[in-house]
């Protein structure tokens, strides 16, 4: 059975990952179900009434005997049409080059192992080379997204100007929306204007207040405030070209170090109020050091999300940093669903790598996306070679590197462990694949307590109970 308890303070679950749905059960069928899960032999008596309820269970579909015997994505048989026609957001990284060095940065660490800052940026060819495959291989695709990406890719600015340029000529007749991710210290007027022009969406790295985002966001030379010259570079912007802000968006990285309520103090909250924030944890993997959270801030951090939880049932208006981020994860809550059980599966973790998203570096090479290391691992095909067809299969299906393991566990389908969690370096790797798999269970874990809070406060609301006093 690959089954996973549940208890809540609501009361007791059970989630059968055959059928995709969780039951609610009893404490004692909560206590026999997890002998067991455990393979322990009870000294206790079973009550009939208990035994009836599990017998419902199965009655139910529940508690079946079903078993994976194939991990295989579902796109597998259609990598190759995909790749060729329906390709539909390209993401050029611009240069290895960066003006700040940021601590929790994998870019910053310089040993080689992930990426390197490096002077090494792309030329007019080469995007003019990216641009042409992309067109080639979007022919089914009505919307068209680029993005800029570095390192740091305002200081290759010029270079977006050409590249938008020759992307509106080449793709005339087309919806094509162009972003970049920007460190926001090189925000001008001149650049404002471009972006306004060519309605861009911006995502803006900012850690919170001054003491927070300047703790680990750093110029590459100098001491001079990375925050002060962010946040003086938005209110320019804010007066000069106004409607530029409702395309700014802000990435909060949170350091668990800190206090949680440093946080809250970002003045962006109060001074640019129309900026989306959106809030994560400094990702820590494959870093030296791991995250050290302050004595308070998970505590601080999980009342934020039962706020959330009140805002929901209309027990709350106030605001909350964590909205955006928390709205993203009451979502994924909600993709469970009663499903037929099938003897094919495949982990939730990898999307089609150069479908959903095609990564294309400096020197031309194909890579998933912006989040793997550029390592041979990874590797997908470039610009003069075209894709890998084998690899990009081998990246969608990376779960078969641990067909055991994955085949005998309750979090398959709320799996998050993405290919980039398998680097070995020059392969993918299932011993590095495996080092993700507690993390991964737990988050799996949290979604289906969120799902459990959504369906009662679901109920709640039908009820019409969160407006009674």
């Amino acid at each position: 059975m690959l089954i996973h308890l549940i208890n809540t303070p609501s009361g007791y679950y059970v989630y059968d990952a055959h059928v995709n749905t969780i039951a609610p059960i009893s404490k004692n069928a909560y206590a026999y179900l997890k002998t067991l899960i455990e393979q322990k032999k009870t000294t206790n008596l079973v009550s009939s009434s208990t035994l009836r309820e599990v017998d419902e269970l199965r009655q139910d579909g529940l508690l079946s005997d079903h078993v994976i015997i194939k991990l295989e994505h579902p796109l597998t048989d259609l990598v190759s049409d995909l790749l060729n026609r329906s390709i539909s957001n390209l993401t050029l990284q611009l240069t290895q080059n960066c003006n700040f060095r940021c601590g929790y940065c994998p870019y910053t660490d310089n040993d080689g192992k992930q990426r390197l800052h490096s002077s090494k940026k792309m030329t007019i060819e080469q995007a003019r080379k990216a641009l042409l495959f992309f067109h080639s291989h979007s022919i089914d695709s009505e919307f068209i997204s680029i993005t800029f990406y570095g390192g740091e890719p305002l200081l290759e600015y010029p270079l977006i100007k050409e590249v938008v340029k020759e992307a509106e000529e080449l793709f005339s007749g087309k919806d094509i929306l162009f972003s970049i991710t920007t460190n926001g210290s090189l925000l001008s007027d001149g650049v404002a204007n471009f972006f306004l022009e060519h309605d861009f969406r911006i995502l803006i790295s900012l850690d919170g207040p001054k003491e927070a985002n300047d703790k680990n966001r750093k110029f590459a030379t100098g001491n001079a405030s990375v925050f002060d010259t962010v946040m003086n570079n938005l209110k320019l912007i804010s007066n000069s070209s106004p409607k530029l802000m409702n395309n700014i968006s802000i990435n909060m990285v949170m350091d668990p170090s800190l206090d949680f309520d440093i946080f809250e103090s970002l003045p962006i909250i109060t001074e640019l109020s129309q900026i989306n924030i959106q809030t994560t944890l400094i990702n820590d993997y494959g870093l030296a050091n791991e995250n050290v959270f302050e004595k308070h801030f998970t505590t601080k951090y999980f009342y934020h999300n039962f706020l959330f939880y009140l805002a929901i049932m209309k027990r709350y208006t106030g605001g909350n940093i964590l909205t955006n981020t928390l709205n993203g994860e009451w979502e994924n809550s909600k993709k469970i669903d009663k499903n037929s059980p099938s003897p094919i599966a495949c982990p939730s973790g990898p999307c089609l790598p150069g479908h959903h998203k095609l990564f294309v570096s400096v020197d031309g090479v194909f890579y998933p996306c912006e989040k793997v290391n550029e390592s041979e691992a990874f590797k997908c095909g470039s610009i003069d070679t075209g894709f890998n067809e084998d690899k990009v299969t081998n990246m969608l299906n990376v779960s078969q590197l641990t067909k055991e393991e994955c085949s005998n566990c309750w979090a398959y389908r709320l799996c998050s462990s993405c290919v980039e969690f398998a680097d070995g370096g020059e392969c993918l790797s299932s011993t590095v694949r495996l080092d993700y798999c507690a993390k991964s269970k737990e988050q799996a874990h949290y979604t289906l307590v969120n799902h459990i809070l959504d369906s009662d406060i679901t109920n709640h609301l039908l009820k019409g109970d969160c407006f009674n006093e």
